[in-house]
């Protein structure tokens, strides 16, 4: 697939404060090519753009004239967006209809009506005025599974055909994609770049070791991470009469994680302390009720990795004592069976109150995120300020 966007309205944001809104003023301001480069980014561009690159390349096509385009070059690499864009065309007086047809693009997404009205019948434009970035993906992916004309560049085997937006409190959506026959992956685009640079990290290392209890990285770009799907049943709508056996089979998974995948990666701002002597373990911080997967032949699987980390093996374990066991006999069968599985000894009263105080703010960290991204959601909100709380009364005795 070849794609195309706008570059004024699309790529950059025209209703900030620096764009004059009087017609005349701001006409002679978009004029000056001296201006493009205060422009600031509109809002999703770069999610839009990492999704549409599994996909495909993408260009601009400006009605900017040619004498134009060494300054949407250097807003591109001012603002790291320049290594996504194939290729610009500034049209000037040429319709932008023309240049789809010379450039062989299959889509072009316009914030001006005039550019694409002649595209809506061959559904080859998209208008992108008030929706919110999520909303235009939305419209730019049923676009695709209408004419089954995008294939992922990672496998091109795989045409798209429909998909599902899936709605948790994570910060990240995630899209759950489907092809003609039936397999599935699943996309997740992530809030920033130190989470996909997380999540890849993980998975990348995870599946070179051949660790069975996460999916398969399939491709990324951008803020966008592809992953193998996994098919099953979340453990908390599991049977509790199952709940001891999947317990213990979660502790053997984290303590086969943390004995054998060390790693001393260095990721900026997500280091989580370690006790004395300890080293460096990576993290699933999901081994958790609602991420916990049983699939059909009853093993278990985390998915939802946007809180994956490396640090101190303890704050994993804390983090399945609070969001996974359910009552003390539940807390026992994991520590006992983590013991077991690792041949290790439980940290001192004070590490282990530490480690708790680590995933703490670890989980505090994620729900912030969440938090700006669903903050109409009450059950999140109350669950936030709860663990906010905890953190504020939390005593190290």
């Amino acid at each position: 697939m070849k794609l195309a966007l706008d570059f004024d309205g699309v790529c950059t944001d025209l209703n900030n404060k620096q764009v004059p809104v009087e017609k005349d003023a701001r006409e002679k301001y978009l004029a000056d090519p001296e201006h493009i480069i205060h422009s600031l980014p509109r809002h999703g561009l770069t999610e839009i753009i990492s999704v549409f690159g599994l996909f495909g390349n993408i260009e601009i096509i400006s009605s900017r004239p040619p004498e134009h385009e060494p300054y949407i070059l250097q807003w591109l690499k001012y603002n790291k967006i320049d290594s996504f864009i194939s290729y610009i065309t500034c049209c000037d007086d040429e319709s932008k209809v023309s240049v789809m047809e010379l450039r062989g693009l299959d889509l072009l997404v316009d914030d001006s009506v005039c550019h694409v009205q002649g595209l809506f019948n061959t559904s080859r434009g998209l208008l992108w005025s008030t929706q919110s970035w999520l909303a235009i993906l939305i419209e730019a992916l049923n676009i695709f599974c209408k004419k089954q004309i995008a294939s992922l560049k990672s496998d091109k085997n795989f045409i798209l055909n429909s998909f599902k937006c899936v709605s948790n409190w994570g910060a990240s959506p995630v899209l759950i994609l489907s092809d003609l026959n039936g397999i599935k992956k699943k996309l997740r685009i992530c809030v920033d770049m130190e989470t996909r640079d997380r999540i890849v990290s993980f998975l990348l290392i995870a599946n070179d070791g051949r660790f069975p209890h996460v999916a398969q990285l399939l491709d990324f770009y951008g803020l966008a991470v592809l992953k193998s799907y996994i098919t099953g049943t979340p453990l908390m709508f599991c049977d509790n009469s199952l709940r001891h056996c999947f317990i213990k089979k979660v502790a053997i998974a984290l303590a086969k994680l943390h004995d054998n995948f060390k790693t001393r990666i260095e990721l900026k701002n997500i280091f989580l302390p370690l006790l004395k002597e300890e080293q460096n373990c990576l993290l699933i911080c999901g081994a958790d009720n609602r991420n916990t997967i049983i699939t059909s032949d009853n093993n278990v699987v985390f998915i939802d990795l946007e809180a994956c980390n490396y640090g101190s093996r303890w704050v994993d374990i804390a983090w399945s004592e609070e969001l996974l066991c359910k009552n003390k006999k539940e807390r026992e069968i994991l520590i006992n069976s983590y013991l077991s599985a690792s041949k290790i000894s439980l940290p001192s009263s004070k590490g282990k109150k530490l480690s708790e105080l680590w995933f703490l703010k670890w989980l505090f960290a994620q729900l912030q995120k969440s938090i700006m991204i669903h903050n109409k959601n009450n059950e999140l909100y109350h669950y936030y300020k709860y663990i906010k709380k905890k953190i504020e009364n939390f005593k190290i005795r």
